[in-house]
């Protein structure tokens, strides 16, 4: 099963919930969302890990209260967070009077080999229907 989700709709928890039911994830996000490159990918999108706010927020009240206290900074921990292969795409459309409209998108999948088997050919189809 394959579930969509739009830009106004994803949050962290939300799709720790979805991932966990053992569904693929394809979401629409926002522009801002936070998601550094961990990973680049041969097809060109990249792998990235999607913190949990309220643990991005504890991490950092926690090392401005060490450094007010003067103590050391506690070790890295290893992260708790989900892995997800983004894409991002631009895609122009031509409306019914001719006039192209274009506008980038970005998704986010739990399907994170871009060139292996079903999963793969999902991603390259994807990435073909999109126009990228």
């Amino acid at each position: 099963m394959l579930l969509l989700a739009d830009p106004g709709f994803p949050s962290y928890w939300l799709w720790c919930a979805a991932q966990a039911t053992g569904a693929h994830l394809l979401w629409r996000v926002q522009a801002d969302l936070q998601l550094p490159v961990q990973r680049l990918l041969p097809d060109s999108s990249y792998l990235s890990r999607w913190t949990d706010p309220a643990d991005s927020r504890r991490q950092a009240n926690k090392r401005a209260y060490n450094r007010r206290a003067g103590h050391q900074p506690p070790a890295p921990q290893a992260p708790r967070v989900p892995v997800v292969r983004v894409v991002e795409a631009v895609i122009t459309v031509r409306t019914a009077d001719s006039a192209a409209r274009t506008g980038r998108y970005r998704l986010i999948t739990t399907l994170l080999d871009p060139g292996g088997g079903a999963r793969g050919r999902a991603g390259r189809h994807l990435r073909q229907a999109v126009g990228v």
